[in-house]
Parts: C-alpha cells; sequence; structure tokens
C-alpha cells in the first residue's frame, strides 16, 4: 500500500490485488464472526456500512482481475 496523497477529509492510496484480498477476506470475516449490538461497538460502524465496503472492495477486485480500471 502506498499513500499518493493526503487531505483533511480523507486520503488516496494505491494498493495491490493481494491487499485487496486481504482486506476482502478480513471484511468478510468480521461480518460473519461478530453478532448483534458486539459488532458496532468493536467495529465503530453498523453492520451495514462494513457490508457496503466489502462489496465495494468486490467490485474492485473483479475489475482488476478481469483487466478493468475503475
Amino acid at each position: 500500500m502506498k499513500i499518493l496523497k493526503q487531505e483533511k477529509d480523507g486520503i488516496s492510496v494505491r494498493v495491490t490485488i493481494d491487499e485487496l484480498t486481504i482486506l476482502n477476506n478480513a471484511l468478510n470475516e468480521v461480518l460473519n464472526g461478530i453478532d448483534g449490538e458486539e459488532f458496532a461497538t468493536r467495529m465503530g460502524q453498523k453492520p451495514e456500512a462494513v457490508e457496503l465496503l466489502l462489496a465495494e472492495v468486490g467490485k474492485m477486485i473483479s475489475g482488476l482481475r478481469s483487466g478493468r480500471s475503475s
């Protein structure tokens, strides 16, 4: 992972497909391993927010595997 640009409200990074796969797998494990009220406490977000992020990461991986860019 390489930081390309850092701003007040976000960071632009470059990640490899391997790094995205790690993130994808970790998000999936979190969604399947933490239950109920404990989820928001431990993750700082509701499961729905993590599900959306997981879907976006999945789209990025699929795009890289098929040779498409976003």
